[in-house]
């Protein structure tokens, strides 16, 4: 869940950096980003057990 924070701070931070004001429908995205990620991070605890536990957060950055 770590991941999904950096990368909605990094998203975040973009906007705000090209236009100065926060995009208005950045909570519904940032929602839908946490949503993947945490039906993925799910997804992959039931149907690869032994994988790595590094490969997914890293991949979400």
């Amino acid at each position: 869940m770590l991941a999904a924070v950096i990368t909605g701070a990094a998203y975040t931070l973009a906007a705000l950096g090209k236009n100065a004001t926060l995009p208005a429908r950045i909570g519904p995205f940032l929602g839908s980003v946490l949503a993947l990620l945490l039906i993925a991070h799910v997804a992959v605890r039931r149907l690869a057990r032994g994988a790595s536990p590094l490969l997914l957060p890293i991949a979400a950055l």
